[in-house]
Parts: C-alpha cells; sequence; structure tokens
C-alpha cells in the first residue's frame, strides 16, 4: 500500500501508474549529468583553451560567457512551458540532449574561429539549460522525490569529481578536440533512457485528480523563499570564487591553496549524502536553518585562515553545506507553489545568483583583504534567515500545515 508524500510534507507525488522508478531516476540523471558536462568541468577546460588553443583569458571569459549566457536563458524560458500538461517534455529533453551532442562534436571544427565557436557553445548552453531545468520540473512528480533532489543537485560535484581528475590526461594524450567528441559521445549514448523519462511534470497524467496538499499556492511565498535562495548562492558563489586566493592571502602558498579548494569540491559530495538521508526526516524549512548556521560558522573562521586546519575545515564545511542546503530549498519550494513553476523559479534563483556572486562580493575586495568579503557573506546569509522567517510567520498566520509536517517520505519500495 502506498500513502501519499504530500501528506507528511514532502513532495507532492504523481507518479505514472505502474511506472519503474529505478528507470526514471536513470533517465533523469542520465541526462541532467550528460547534458550538462562542460559546465561541471569548466575550469578544466578554461585552461584547456588557453594552454592548447592559445586563447587569451578575455576570449575564454566570452566562450564560457556565450554557454552560461544559453544556460540561462533556457531556465528562464522554461518558466513558460515545463508546466503545461499539453507539452511532451520527454521529446524536448531529448532534442535538447541530441543537440548538445552534435554541438560538442562539431566544436573541433570551430574551435579557430572565435565566433562561431562562441554562437555554437551558445547553442550548446542553451541545449543543456533545456536538459537541466526540464530534469528538475519532473522531478517533484516522482516516486521517493524527496531523496532523489539531493543527488539530482549533487550530480554536478559528482561529475566535477570524476572529470576534473581525467580531463588533463585526455587533453595530454588524445588532444583538447578529443574531449569535446567524447562529450559529444556520453550525451549521445544519453539517448538510449528516452522510454523512461517522464512525458510530463507535476504528474499531469493523472489529471482530474486533486492533490491532498493542505498547503494553499501563494506567490508572495514563492518570492521570499526564491530570493533568500538567490542570497544564499550570490553569498556562496561570491565567496566560493575566492576561496584559493583567500589562503594565499593569509600565508599558504599556492599549491596548498590550490589543493585545499581542490579538496573542498570534492568533499561536497558529503552534503548531498547528508541531504539524501535526512531529506525523509527532516523538515524542510529544519534543514535549511541547520545548513545555513553552520555555514555561517564556517564563514566566519575564514577570518582566522591563517591556521592550516582552520582553512581546510572552513573550505570543506562550505562546500559540505551548500550541497546539503540547496536540496531543502527546492524540497520547500515544491510545497509552497505549483512544483514545475516553483523548482524553475529556483533554478533561476541558482544561475542569477552564481552570475552576480562574484560581481557584488567583488566591490569588497581590495588591498588584499577579504574580511569585508566575508562579513558581507554573513550579512547575506543573515537576510536570507530574516526572509525565511517572513515565510514561516506568514505560513503560520495562514494555517499551512507544512511547516508543521516532516518532509518524510512513506511511498513503499
Amino acid at each position: 500500500m502506498q500513502k501519499n508524500e504530500t501528506s507528511t510534507g514532502g513532495l507532492p507525488s504523481a507518479q505514472d501508474a505502474g511506472a519503474n522508478p529505478w528507470g526514471l531516476w536513470s533517465a533523469i540523471l542520465a541526462v541532467a549529468i550528460f547534458g550538462n558536462l562542460f559546465t561541471a568541468a569548466s575550469p578544466i577546460f578554461w585552461g584547456g583553451f588557453s594552454e592548447y588553443l592559445g586563447l587569451s583569458d578575455a576570449l575564454i571569459g566570452q566562450v564560457m560567457s556565450a554557454e552560461y549566457s544559453g544556460a540561462t536563458l533556457a531556465t528562464i524560458t522554461g518558466l513558460f512551458f515545463v508546466h503545461r500538461p499539453t507539452v511532451d517534455l520527454r521529446k524536448i529533453t531529448y532534442i535538447a540532449l541530441a543537440v548538445y551532442a552534435g554541438g560538442n562534436f562539431l566544436t573541433p571544427a570551430v574551435m579557430h574561429d572565435a565566433t562561431w565557436l562562441e554562437m555554437l557553445r551558445f547553442v550548446c548552453g542553451f541545449s543543456s539549460g533545456i536538459t537541466y531545468v526540464i530534469s528538475a520540473a519532473v522531478i517533484p512528480g516522482q516516486k521517493h522525490a524527496n531523496r532523489l533532489v539531493p543527488v539530482f543537485y549533487g550530480s554536478a560535484y559528482i561529475t566535477g569529481a570524476v572529470l576534473q581528475p581525467l580531463l588533463p590526461s585526455v587533453f595530454a594524450h588524445w588532444g583538447f578536440d578529443a574531449s569535446f567528441r567524447l562529450m559529444g559521445l556520453l550525451a549521445a549514448a544519453a539517448l538510449v533512457t528516452y522510454f523512461y523519462f517522464p512525458r510530463h511534470a507535476n504528474g499531469h497524467v493523472e489529471a482530474g485528480k486533486k492533490s491532498p496538499t493542505t498547503v494553499r499556492q501563494s506567490l508572495p511565498a514563492l518570492l521570499v523563499v526564491v530570493v533568500a535562495l538567490l542570497l544564499q548562492y550570490i553569498a556562496n558563489s561570491g565567496l566560493w570564487l575566492y576561496f584559493e586566493r583567500i589562503g594565499v592571502v593569509s600565508g599558504h602558498d599556492a599549491q596548498t591553496a590550490a589543493n585545499v579548494v581542490g579538496l573542498g569540491t570534492g568533499i561536497a559530495l558529503i552534503g548531498v549524502a547528508l541531504a539524501t538521508v535526512l531529506a525523509t526526516k527532516l523538515k524542510p524549512f529544519s534543514g535549511i536553518v541547520l545548513g545555513t548556521l553552520l555555514m555561517a560558522g564556517s564563514v566566519v573562521m575564514l577570518h582566522f585562515s591563517q591556521s592550516l586546519p582552520v582553512y581546510v575545515s572552513a573550505i570543506s564545511l562550505i562546500n559540505i553545506m551548500t550541497t546539503f542546503v540547496t536540496p531543502f530549498y527546492f524540497i520547500l519550494l515544491a510545497r509552497i507553489y505549483q512544483p514545475a513553476k516553483a523548482v524553475v523559479s529556483g533554478n533561476i534563483a541558482v544561475m542569477v545568483g552564481f552570475t552576480l556572486g562574484p560581481l557584488l562580493l567583488g566591490y569588497t575586495v581590495g588591498d588584499d583583504s577579504f574580511a569585508a568579503a566575508i562579513n558581507a557573506t554573513l550579512a547575506l546569509l543573515a537576510i536570507s534567515m530574516v526572509l525565511l522567517s517572513i515565510y514561516v510567520l506568514s505560513a503560520r498566520l495562514r494555517g499551512d500545515r507544512v511547516l508543521g509536517s516532516h518532509a518524510r517520505s512513506e511511498h513503499s519500495a
């Protein structure tokens, strides 16, 4: 017997009757991972463009910006169609995945023409953005969605942890252009999961069945939580860019600082594991508060980065809490508004946060001092908690039950 997940504060469930949850999970994760390989390994590709093609940092920045701009535009576009029951998301997703595969295969042919390279990477970015936003939007309708969310949002860290150490060897032994053909091949291979991918978000296949959730959809509540998530990512991404520099300024040599930052990226997978386990035990709000408080404590530790153990602990804990907090935000978003729209809105907030973070916190850095940037990060985290407190208060005044129930999935396996 299956009990409905929404009655316990988890994500709304609208699984296709008789669908294989393992097939669904595999298809969603395959599309998200193999449709976004370049993004997950961007720092390594930056070095590859510089070393093997001799491109200037300014030109590499333009190429990277074209890719990210395409992905951001695709995410925003998702607001207009992912929630519609008449749209076949499976077809759109796999067309985008095929375009992404083809774009990677074609990239070596335009590597020495900057204009064509930027245009093609924009198309690849748009395609990858479509695959990612649709994959995110269909998750709330799947069985045991609360466990899938942390794995999904940690997939980029998993991919980065695997690819980043391997790619330099690929560049050296098979050529820089071979890496793009490899990405194209992997994306093409993921097309075999086509028949397992959901056609619609939020269980539109079960149209006519009334959702048992007792939570009233509130646009103001959605906006408050989305802004809180945006501030969280402005803080995270802004400070993340300066992790290595903070170590060097604090007296550690460049190689040591780089090793610490690399370790922190890999260790972020601990946050994915913790969120996967606790997503069915903690309320979303509780998970966000716990993770943000621990993150704030680790940010404070950066003031004392002269000590190598403190520096390592701070970097590691910030990364762990980033991957821990994010899934709880998306579980909460899917509980307070129409899930597909809420998830897309959250993804827009994340991408905008990544874009604005380094720019805004850059204004607080001067004379090799990061004290103001660290304090600004703490302020952003504090404001995000204030906004969530406003949401809690307003939800209680409305009498919504979501705050008093655990995000526990009671689906049978």
